[in-house]
């Protein structure tokens, strides 16, 4: 049965469906609705007796619907799993059948079958359905990892599935966070930090925060100290469980801040019964479609939300790209249009944060406030300056309002989230359509304090190279949008870009910005593998300042190996500005001779520096090879082959990165749990990945 039921489940289409339903559900139905004509029978003597029997036994039938669905969800399944319940539920099934067997007229066959099968429910116990709770609705793929921790909940199944580099939680098997691994230094979920950070980046003076969801605690893990109370409001006490299952085997236990208060409840429950306002409610409901998110993307909710914040209290709200399309994305930000008079949108990779407020939002004056606060939380995101922020902001409020006007409200009588979400879930918004759909209403970026010129570079980074292309299009100034255009060029074609760079040096003085724009991403771009070789490049007599003439030493220094003499320049090196075109270059150089000076805790720094760029640049080949290497010379293996693992896809088979890879994987310690690791990803490498080198920059 198990074999035909996989065959049956392998083939498309309508039919193939029907026949594994009716499989799978008619035999039961078929007996379960069997049992109520035969207990009347049971208890009729003669047909005189049929309605009051019938009576009887549809009253008792009430009642054993009501305590069993109360006791089978709140004590039976959350105590027994799913395993127990089938076999309690079989030999339940059989004791009545025994009992029925047992009233004269006696049934001896039926007797026997029943002791028959008892017996076998007793020695072959039903197992646990990995295949059915391992697999959710977002496809047939099954979540991969051994499960290290498994609960059922009254509102979920919990499932955590310890991968290479950490836990996947799971409920109802849709993929709710990833907890990364102590060894992990670099995030990969920058979206679950931006959650609790963006509130702070627009009210730096946030003191209470309520965040809706706990998953796998992400967003609670790095909370600014400003805030003073951090309250949690889960809905399914395994979630909870699961949590305190990695307590000790996490990077950072959040139910440990002594800050955090949990309360175990639906999200709208919680806010009916209490009173108090919060500087900052974060609603993260993962799925859309399902019953217990559903309800948290309405009209009525938002109002909820409203009232439960400060007069200049912030609500951001979370939604997955793959699980809006068009109709959906209008309807997410002009639901939230419709409550609150202030609404801007974000996009950080492939999420999107609706930012709500009854007060104006100014992220332009706050963000520098909130990053000289806390700069080591943002900078674990790669954000190092208010256009970091900036650069993620989509829509400000009249583009929101602009966009919202064809979007119908999402409410509890029409839950367009519930009823259309699941529809498209094979045909989601992708990244450039979502581009295309956001362009006409995109956020102007503009300040008196903004580097127009740093922002280009910035969306380039980042992978938003169409709207780099816009925004250095509109600039005002003729040479700094040549300056900007040039820059969008060179990250599409290298020679057009270059080309149009040039031009803008013969058009204005060094002392210009475009200039200076220009002059440096002609060094990075045209002449530092010449000067890494020692060659004499006579561009770079045009540069007598730090920090270009410190970076153009570090490389000469670098090429010859001399790593003392570029340790000499740290201090020049680390006064680089973050705004700076070589900003970039210079931490490189700050993070190699720290990598090759022998001492882990050293070597270490150069983890801590690299960060950033990873987190910038969505990690870009040179960058994940360095801090493998760091991590190799940090002692933390598992680092290091996380870092080669992210580089694969971009290695070509036998190119100098596939060399370098390999020595950094046959440079690591034989350790039981790095030597499996690195035999795959060393089997990858003699392999040619698919696409091989196209996102190799």
């Amino acid at each position: 049965l198990p074999a035909l039921a996989r065959k049956l489940a392998a083939l498309d289409g309508l039919l193939s469906g029907s026949v594994l339903a009716a499989a799978t559900l008619l035999p039961g139905a078929i007996a379960i609705g069997a049992t109520f004509p035969f207990a009347v029978r049971i208890l009729a003597r003669s047909a005189d007796d049929a309605a009051r029997a019938s009576a009887r036994v549809f009253a008792w039938n009430t009642v054993g619907a009501i305590a069993g669905s109360l006791g089978a969800g709140y004590l039976i399944l959350p105590a027994l799993k799913f395993a127990g319940t089938a076999a309690v539920a079989t030999a339940i099934s059989l004791v009545l059948a025994l009992a029925a067997a047992l009233i004269r007229p006696r049934q001896k066959a039926l007797m026997v079958t029943a002791l028959i099968g008892l017996l076998m429910v007793a020695a072959f116990r039903p197992g646990t359905p990995w295949q059915v709770l391992r697999r959710g609705a977002l496809g047939p793929q099954v979540t991969p990892g051994e499960v290290v921790y498994y609960g059922v909940g009254r509102s979920a199944t919990v499932l955590l599935h310890e991968q290479r580099m950490g836990w996947r939680l799971t409920t109802n098997g849709l993929p709710e966070s990833f907890i990364g691994a102590p060894w992990q230094r670099s995030t990969g979920q920058g979206v679950a930090h931006w959650l609790t950070l963006l509130p702070f980046a627009v009210r730096p003076e946030t003191r209470s925060l309520l965040v809706v969801g706990l998953g796998g605690g992400v967003s609670a893990e790095d909370v600014p100290r400003a805030a003073e109370e951090i309250h949690v409001v889960e809905l399914e006490p395994e979630v909870v469980d699961a949590n305190r299952w990695t307590a000790e085997r996490r990077r950072s236990n959040p139910l440990a801040d002594p800050r955090l208060h949990l309360h175990i409840n639906d999200a709208r429950g919680a806010l009916r019964l209490t009173r108090r306002q919060f500087d900052a409610i974060v609603s993260q409901p993962s799925h859309p479609w399902t019953s217990g998110a559903s309800h948290l993307f309405s009209h009525e909710f938002l109002e909820l939300v409203r009232d439960r914040l400060t007069p200049e209290g912030v609500f951001v709200q979370w939604m997955g790209l793959p699980f809006v399309d068009d109709v959906l994305l209008r309807s997410l930000v002009g639901t939230a249009v419709g409550v609150f008079p202030h609404v801007e949108l974000y996009q950080i990779q492939g999420s999107f944060l609706v930012l709500a407020s009854a007060a104006p939002l100014e992220l332009d004056s706050t963000a520098s406030q909130a990053l000289a606060a806390e700069p080591q939380l943002w900078s674990r995101l790669g954000i190092l300056c208010p256009e970091d922020i900036l650069a993620a902001r989509v829509l400000d409020t009249p583009g929101a309002r602009r966009f919202a006007v064809e979007g119908r409200p999402s409410t509890d009588l029409f839950n367009l989230f519930r009823l259309r979400s699941p529809k498209i879930l094979q045909q989601p918004l992708k990244a450039a359509a979502a581009d295309s759909i956001l362009a006409p209403y995109e956020s102007p970026l503009e300040g008196t304090n903004l580097d127009r010129l740093y922002l280009v570079r910035r969306l380039i980074r980042q992978g938003s190279v169409d709207r780099a292309r816009r925004l250095a299009e509109a600039s005002p100034d003729p040479l700094t949008r040549q300056a900007a255009i040039g820059l969008v060029k060179l990250a599409a074609d290298g020679n057009a870009g270059e080309l149009e760079l040039r031009d803008v040096l013969t058009s204005t003085t060094e002392a210009d910005d475009s200039a200076f724009e220009a002059l440096h991403a002609l060094l990075i771009t045209r002449y530092q593998s010449a000067i890494r070789e020692g060659e004499p490049v006579s561009f770079v007599e045009r540069f007598h300042d730090d920090p270009a003439a410190a970076v153009i030493a570090g490389w000469r220094l670098s090429g010859a190996g001399d790593l003392q003499a570029l340790r000499g320049l740290e201090q020049r090196l680390a006064s680089v500005a973050p705004r700076h075109p070589l900003f970039a270059e210079a931490t490189r150089l700050r993070a190699e001779w720290r990598t090759e000076s022998g001492q882990p805790e050293i070597a270490g720094e150069g983890l801590t520096l690299l960060e950033p760029l990873l987190a910038q640049r969505d990690g870009q080949l040179p960058d994940l090879l360095l801090y493998a290497r760091a991590a190799v010379a940090a002692r933390e293996p598992l680092a290091a082959l996380a870092a080669v693992s992210n580089a694969l896809p971009m290695v070509e088979r036998g190119s100098a990165p596939a060399l370098e890879a390999a020595g950094i994987l046959r440079s690591l310690p034989a350790e039981a749990r790095v030597d499996d690791w690195r035999r795959e990803l060393s089997q990858q490498l003699r392999r040619p990945p698919p696409q091989a080198g196209r996102r190799r920059r």
